[in-house]
């Protein structure tokens, strides 16, 4: 019995435990068929709407493709109505010009002709700008620009447009921005253009503004405000698509491609930054864009002023609010800087200038003043001052010529300043390019590269100043002639071989007191924060940057000599090929390289031939020692040459030089290919150049006169010859050509006259090292 129920128990418990796990069982596949159902009802709202949203993006798919095809379509008709209005302008120009025969109205139809020509190349221009926009993107290139000449000179190139319309061009720039940035100009310069272009175009009455405004933390506000027409807010988010404006009949009213601000918002992107665009119907339109740049030097004209210990006192005579408000951004934070405002002449003469007269007086020409002086000529005359007129470009006649100062507007920060501190430095206007040129003499100074031809750029430019110069190829050099050799100044430079620039200035400082009131200069490429923080904590005294300017040098040495007296200068170095007797390639600033060697164009040519024939095979060269995994010697022959390229005007083939040391420097290895092959294309342009100059020689050099029988010449006499060129040979350029020419004179004729012409030859094609080898051997021979 007992038994029995036992087994009873047990099935009962058996039955419960299984009951219990077949409901566990039912409760678990209960949830899991829920959960799969609401799954399930969750993709299928979800696929709905998918569904709703692909149709509905279908739609508006369909809907821009037809507003595209549209908006193209009214393009293309306005791009007919554009390409053919100015090109009728020329043809029916010419029709005219050949039945005319009065001789005004034939330069009145020229000029109509010439204006639509100019009118036809902008469309066709923006059209290939975008174009190529549209296929490849946008290049930029990273060079040292200095902002405020990027600005203002983009806006002197619109100031007779304004102008013409009776419109205030003005440009105010931060005299707290850095001198120069790392960036690409001309891009910078391209959006500038089209907004300042359309500000003038859209605007009838008032004023233009470009504004400059640096921010701090490497970050540049440009902006362009009008009081022009305005645009509508509807409007405002289609101007900047292609085939898209404003409004259709703004094209046919005002002309253009309307491609402009689509150019622009490219050109933006890819410098990492966006247009805004804040405009209102009737008030007038502000364009601008927040850019981020690398400082390269972080000098700024408001430290300049700072740094003066004078204080100056100036005047401003000017009823216009925005000229007032140049000078004001200028000085009114400066504490060495007193200024007075005043609306006419006379009420500055009124002053009386009880407690002290002002130094330097800036006269507006335009509103009460030109009143003052159409009235009294003699209006100017304030005693005891120097007055600087404010002129725009079509007074220049008007002015008359005297002895006043002239600034042209839009006015520039650095030519005011220069009005005040250095009046010097500014060229004078009415005497066509004519300037006071400070001459020291009694001044030995020593110039120490490796580059044979920034020592003769640095070389004929200092002589130009009326010094003794001095060279050397090294650092060891230097140390060497300054402890045999008293100088007065020392421009070093700091990337050279045998011992660099940092090297020696250290060891020169703590060589004894003799040395520690030395001017000590760095004369480099590099032109960064970093680098002239090196040069200074190395004993330098100041950091100037390659190429050399001659403005600069002479700042430099007015404040390190006392000047002897000034010279008056003429330059004789004109724009074009035909007048500078230079050829015009693209690349090249010749002109440039022509000023910095005082003109000297033999000097120029063969220099250039130089380097043509050391650089025509360094793109295989760079190319070679990049596979080799010479990269220190990639980023050595990058550095000579964007040194030797900058001085001699070569501006692509040494921006392509720059760019790609610097990524060697800054270890951006992925960049190297792209920058090789572009040193290398910047490079294939020197055969060009090399044959243009060749051409040039062979035209304008006259032939070596036919060679008559002279005295006896010993042999001791043309060893004395020979060895004074062999020491002059790669340190004194034209010492060495004239001791090339003595020497000629003195063989020709002689036995000795085809040794001449040998050594005139080598050293007229740079042969040096086998030119030295013929003197050695010479002298060997007949010692």
């Amino acid at each position: 019995m007992t038994d029995s129920v036992e087994r009873l128990k047990k099935r009962l418990e058996r039955e419960r435990k299984a009951r219990l796990q077949a409901e566990e069982l039912l409760e678990t596949k209960s949830i899991e068929l829920y959960n799969t159902n609401q799954r399930l009802l969750e993709l299928t709202r979800n696929l709905e709407d998918e569904v709703r949203q692909r149709t509905e993006d279908l739609q508006q798919a369909r809907d821009q493709a037809l507003a595209n095809a549209k908006a193209k379509s009214e393009f293309l008709a306005n791009m007919s109505h554009e390409l053919r209005t100015p090109l009728n302008g020329v043809l029916g120009m010419l029709y005219s010009l050949r039945n005319c025969d009065s001789v005004t109205q034939q330069k009145a139809i020229i000029k109509t002709a010439m204006d639509s020509s100019k009118l036809l190349i902008t469309v066709i221009n923006d059209i290939l700008e975008f174009s190529k926009i549209e296929s490849v993107g946008v290049e930029l290139e990273q060079i040292d620009v200095d902002l405020r000449e990027c600005v203002e000179s983009i806006a002197h190139s619109f100031s007779v447009s304004a102008r013409s319309k009776q419109l205030d061009l003005v440009t105010l720039i931060d005299p707290n921005t850095p001198r120069l940035f790392c960036a690409d100009g001309f891009r910078i310069q391209q959006i500038l253009s089209n907004f300042i272009s359309n500000a003038i175009k859209f605007t009838d009455s008032g004023c233009i503004i470009v504004k400059v405004g640096y921010l701090g933390a490497q970050r540049v506000l440009i902006t362009v405000k009008d009081t022009g027409i305005g645009i509508a807010t509807e409007q405002v988010s289609r101007i900047f698509s292609a085939f898209n404006q404003a409004d259709s009949s703004v094209t046919r009213k005002f002309g253009g491609t309307g491609l402009g601000l689509s150019i622009c918002s490219g050109i933006a992107k890819a410098m990492g930054c966006e247009i805004r665009l804040d405009s209102k119907p009737g008030q007038g339109s502000e364009f601008s864009f927040l850019v981020k740049l690398k400082e390269v030097d972080t000098t700024s004209i408001s430290q300049e002023i700072r740094q003066q210990e004078s204080r100056k006192v100036i005047a401003v005579v000017s009823d216009n609010p925005l000229t007032i408000d140049v000078f004001k951004r200028l000085f009114e934070s400066q504490s060495n800087v007193d200024m007075q405002f005043f609306e006419t002449i006379a009420s500055l003469k009124s002053l009386g200038f009880a407690v002290r007269s002002p130094e330097v007086v800036f006269v507006d020409f335009q509103g009460k003043v030109m009143a003052e002086i159409k009235k009294d000529e003699s209006a100017l005359d304030v005693p005891n001052t120097r007055v600087t007129r404010l002129l725009h470009y079509d007074q220049l006649g008007e002015a008359g010529v005297d002895d006043h100062l002239e600034l042209l507007k839009p006015l520039r920060n650095q030519e005011i300043y220069d009005a005040v501190y250095q009046p010097q430095f500014l060229l004078k206007i009415n005497g066509q390019d004519s300037r006071q040129v400070a001459r020291f003499n009694n001044k030995q100074v020593l110039v120490v590269d490796d580059n044979l031809v920034n020592l003769q750029v640095a070389e004929n430019l200092l002589k130009d100043f009326g010094l003794s110069v001095e060279l050397a190829k090294n650092g060891q050099e230097a140390v060497d002639f300054i402890k045999t050799t008293q100088f007065d100044l020392v421009f070093l430079d700091v990337q050279m071989p045998v011992k660099d620039g940092i090297t020696a200035a250290k060891e020169l400082r703590f060589s004894g007191k003799s040395l520690e009131d030395l001017p000590i200069i760095a004369m480099t490429a590099h032109a960064s924060r970093e680098d002239r923080v090196k040069s200074l904590a190395a004993g330098m005294n100041d950091h100037i940057t390659k190429p050399l300017d001659p403005a600069v040098i002479e700042k430099l040495l007015i404040h390190y000599f006392d000047v002897d007296h000034y010279e008056t200068t003429d330059s004789q170095v004109q724009e074009g090929s035909s007048a500078s007797g230079l050829p015009n390639i693209d690349g090249f600033k010749l002109i440039e390289a022509l000023e910095r060697l005082s003109g000297n164009r033999q000097l120029l040519k063969k220099l250039l031939l130089n380097f043509c024939k050391m650089y025509e095979s360094a793109g295989d060269t760079l190319q070679a020692k990049y596979d080799d995994g010479a990269l220190n010697d990639v980023q050595a022959l990058a550095h000579q040459i964007k040194g030797a390229g900058s001085n001699l005007g070569a501006t692509e083939i040494s921006a392509a030089a720059g760019a790609l040391e610097r990524a060697l420097k800054n270890d951006e290895h992925d960049s190297l290919p792209s920058l090789l092959q572009q040193m290398s294309r910047s490079l294939d342009s020197l055969p060009k150049l090399n044959k243009a100059i060749l051409d040039l020689t062979d035209t304008t050099s006259p032939a070596r006169p036919a060679a008559e029988k002279a005295a006896n010449v010993e042999p001791e006499q043309v060893i004395e010859m020979l060895s004074g060129i062999q020491k002059k040979l790669n340190l004194d350029y034209t010492e060495s050509e004239n001791l090339v020419a003595s020497f000629c004179r003195l063989c020709k004729g002689s036995d000795f006259d085809a040794l001449a012409q040998q050594v005139e030859t080598l050293f007229a094609d740079f042969e040096y090292e086998e030119l030295e080898n013929v003197i050695s051997e010479f002298i060997e021979t007949h010692s």
